[in-house]
């Protein structure tokens, strides 16, 4: 649990915060200013990582695979790699007798 404390700390040590902005805040702000410090420390570090990268990989052995920036320190402003599930083949054959099913009511929507 979260002390009164750490939060003041945080707040007001960390992102910047005056004590009485903190307490004129609303939860909400205090969460948006403190996404607002997380994403411009994540911001400010881009730039060491990226060279961290270059230098990596300008060292890096022979066939050696090379190293991403997000590899090195992740970041809270990476995306995270979207991940699709794939359609199985037997969901795949299921869509296509729903869709030899359908019935259209005009006959010039099937040829496009």
């Amino acid at each position: 649990m979260t002390r009164w404390a750490d939060v003041l700390d945080y707040c007001i040590g960390e992102v910047g915060l005056k004590p009485d902005e903190f307490w004129r805040m609303t939860w909400k702000e205090v969460e948006t200013a403190c996404n607002g410090y997380q994403i411009r420390l994540a911001r400010s570090r881009e730039m060491d990582r990226f060279i961290a990268a270059v230098l990596i990989n300008a060292n890096r052995k022979k066939g050696a695979a090379a190293v991403k920036p997000e590899d090195i320190m992740p970041l809270v402003t990476d995306k995270p790699a979207k991940v699709v599930p794939l359609m199985t083949k037997e969901e795949y054959e299921k869509a296509i007798e729903l869709s030899k099913s359908i019935k259209w009511q005009n006959q010039n929507l099937m040829r496009s």
